[in-house]
């Protein structure tokens, strides 16, 4: 989605930017800068699209990292380092 339709979403949601940021704790600014990519910010970016009721990768697909849930992502660096490491002789599988 770009900025004007993220926009028109709030407004059918019945927010607008002002009620939007206050309900997410962010700054007006904030939003309009993470809702026109200008700003990275997974925490305002997610409760955005809880807000308009849409999904993360419909709204930001941009923006990949909003998508990733970070102890699935830590699992998975651990376990692609645990290969290395076995590997290399370090560690026992």
């Amino acid at each position: 989605m770009n900025y004007k339709e993220i926009g028109e979403a709030l407004k059918a949601a019945g927010f607008s930017w002002d009620g939007a940021a206050k309900a997410m704790d962010s700054s007006v600014s904030n939003l309009r800068n993470v809702a026109s990519g200008r700003l990275s910010s997974k925490r305002v970016a997610l409760s955005l699209c809880a807000l308009i009721d849409c999904d993360p990768a419909d709204v930001f697909p941009e923006h990949p990292r909003y998508l990733i849930n970070k102890e699935e992502q830590i699992n998975e660096e651990a376990a692609r380092g645990r290969v290395k490491l076995i590997a290399a002789g370090l560690i026992e599988s």
